[in-house]
């Protein structure tokens, strides 16, 4: 069963980052929105879980802003996309990772 998740308002994507259960949408005005993999029934959430036994989560993301800053957030139950680093960059980046 395939579901759609629809843009708040008039805002436009930006960019994205996903992993195999993971994924993070940037939109336009720096608003960032995660979303985990419920592996019971296969639904992409807003809300964190919990991670099944053998499979892992990536506990950061960077998000590199268009003032040329980059921040560190947090994936973790509790501490969602709360900031840890802020560094200015000297060059625009060219990669994005989620971190295990």
């Amino acid at each position: 069963q395939t579901k759609q998740w629809h843009c708040p308002g008039l805002k436009r994507i930006e960019c994205t980052l996903a992993n195999e259960s993971q994924a993070i949408i940037a939109l336009a005005g720096g608003e960032v929105i995660y979303f985990e993999l419920d592996p019971i029934i296969g639904n992409l959430t807003e809300n964190v879980g919990t991670v099944q036994e053998g499979r892992s989560r990536s506990m950061f993301a960077y998000i590199r802003y268009q003032d040329q800053s980059m921040r560190a957030v947090s994936l973790a139950p509790g501490k969602l996309l709360e900031q840890k680093i802020l560094a200015a960059l000297p060059a625009w980046p060219h990669l994005a990772a989620l971190q295990y």
